[in-house]
């Protein structure tokens, strides 16, 4: 039985996209999970599925019996119409028990449509953030919340929410078992006084992030006392919000005592280096952080060195993003002395920053002999093409890096560097090279792809902001005329429009199929009916 579709990032040829989708459906009688988020990637195409087609889609879901778990995110959802066709299958469907519509823009109306649909008990998993969902939304949500004890989990952010909201946001808090995750304004925790409290003694909250606002010495307060007082909030994020000075000793003061919090998000605050000083011995104290977010915070090489006593000690820090932060080859000098003791950093991002081909070789001595980092992100700096000469061996010698990102402007010859380290290491399985304006810098990756021998999963940005993913090798040996699958219990295939074929002998090995940019059309139905086929990804597939 298949587990999982991904429709992720789908192109739309003809608008027509949920024909598509609903054929996917139909034809997989085992599917548990669709994904569909972002339908339509090219700027050319269709951006929502209008309500014919998901009148289709709707049948098709309220047919199948397997689907437990329904994504359609990134603005897919569009006007009411479409939202009432998908609502009527929802609406006759019992084994979907999670639904995404994430980023839709759905707005208070869209709530009205899903008010019947939240009180339904087999519905157990929600998530509605980026809704633009205001205090009457939030209120109607509030309310079906409170009839459904079945609701496990619950995202929502509303930004936008008045006093109304905030009364009716409190009241859930206080009354629900639902775990629930919030994104607001920050200049909310000021305006009412019940959500300040339900925000205190909730059992319930387990995120909170607070966006677009000042933190004032009187907000932070509110924030320390709820990290003191509140036992079960796991994720905070502060970022994006502009920290006066004297709070930084407050928020410090909060997070040593603290021993829930396992995630924290100070991102774009402006900490700088006197903001970090504050923050440093609540650091080297606090045993439960695992994930720190710093990115934006003008640190400097000044800031790394403050950090570094902190990964001295600290050994429960599992990641740390470090980007765009001014960080430059003696920094990175510094960074890399501590690494040499730290045993648990597993994931490191210094990406954006101002490091050269110095501060590369400093990092590539540490990290030959490093058995713990697994995710490296360290694009857009200042090292040219020895610098990535110098990551590439790095890259080879390591076995415990996975993931790599090094988006730069080191053109065609820096990639043929990268391309080697494709080549000969024996751990990387995903790969992050930026920009890739020419079909040189393509092909030199495609290349590598046929030479490697592990799974290859290569991101790179194409025509203006738009993403794709292009997974380039997943096999044992490869042939002048193709890959050949003989022991490979992966697929993952890249032709547009070649037919795919597979050998007789590995049908009954195959457990994963990665189909990246084909058309529709030419995936055989023998692809489908795989019998040890576990996973199915359709990215990129031309509906």
């Amino acid at each position: 039985m298949l587990p999982s579709a991904l429709l992720h990032s789908t192109y739309v040829l003809d608008g027509k996209s949920a024909d598509g989708v609903a054929f996917v459906i139909d034809a997989l009688e085992g599917l548990r999970s669709l994904n569909a988020f972002t339908n339509s990637l090219h700027f050319k195409f269709p951006k929502e599925i209008g309500p014919n087609q998901m009148a289709l889609l709707s049948g098709a879901v309220n047919s199948n019996t397997t689907l437990t778990s329904l994504k359609i995110q990134s603005k897919q959802v569009v006007g009411g119409e479409s939202l009432k066709a998908l609502s009527e299958g929802l609406r006759s469907n019992f084994t979907i028990s999670s639904v995404d519509l994430k980023g839709n823009k759905i707005g208070d109306e869209g709530v009205k449509v899903l008010v019947g649909l939240l009180r339904k008990p087999s519905i157990t998993c929600w998530n509605l953030e980026g809704n633009g969902i205001r205090s009457e939304g939030m209120k109607l949500i509030c309310d079906a919340l409170r009839t459904n004890p079945s609701i496990t989990l619950m995202r929502l952010g509303a930004t936008k929410i008045k006093e109304e909201g905030l009364t009716s946001l409190a009241e859930l808090l206080r009354c629900t078992s639902t775990r629930t995750s919030l994104k607001l304004n920050t200049n909310a925790l000021l305006s009412n006084e019940a959500f300040i409290a339900a925000l205190h003694t909730t059992s319930s909250l387990t995120s909170l992030k607070l966006v677009k606002g000042d933190i004032s010495e009187e907000a932070m307060e509110i924030i320390a006392k709820v990290i003191r007082g509140n036992t079960t909030i796991t994720s905070l994020a502060l970022e994006g919000n502009q920290i006066q000075r004297g709070c930084i000793q407050q928020l410090a003061k909060a997070l040593s005592g603290n021993s829930t919090i396992t995630s924290l998000s100070l991102g774009h605050t402006l900490l700088g280096e006197e903001g970090l000083a504050s923050l440093v011995a609540a650091f080297r104290v606090n045993s439960t952080l695992r994930s720190l977010n710093l990115e934006r915070n003008i640190l400097g090489d000044d800031g790394v060195e403050l950090f570094a006593g902190v990964l001295r000690v600290n050994s429960v820090i599992t990641s740390l993003n470090l980007k765009g932060n001014n960080i430059e080859d003696e920094g990175i000098k510094i960074l890399a002395e501590v690494l040499q003791g730290n045993s648990s950093l597993t994931s490191l991002n210094l990406g954006v920053n101002n490091i050269g081909d110095e501060g590369v070789q400093f990092l590539s001595k540490v990290l030959q002999g490093n058995s713990t980092i697994s995710t490296l992100n360290i694009g857009v700096n200042a090292f040219g093409v020895g610098g990535m000469r110098v990551l590439a061996e790095t890259l080879c010698a390591n076995s415990s890096i996975t993931s790599f990102g090094c988006a730069n402007s080191c053109g065609d010859e820096g990639l043929k560097a990268v391309a080697d380290a494709l080549t000969f290491s024996s751990s990387l399985t995903r790969l992050k090279v930026g920009r890739l304006w020419e079909e040189s810098g393509k092909k030199i990756l495609q290349q590598a792809g046929k030479r490697s021998y592990s799974v290859v999963s290569s991101n790179f940005l194409g025509r203006r902001e738009y993403s794709r993913n292009y997974c380039l090798a997943s096999r044992k040996s490869a042939t002048p005329d193709g890959w050949n699958f003989e022991e490979g219990e992966f697929i993952q295939w890249t032709t547009t429009y070649q037919p795919l074929k597979i050998p007789a002998s590995i049908v009954y090995k195959i457990q994963k199929v990665i189909l990246q940019g084909c058309h529709l059309k030419n995936i055989p139905a023998s692809v489908i009916a795989l019998p040890s086929l576990l996973t199915l990804d359709l990215g990129f597939v031309a509906l």
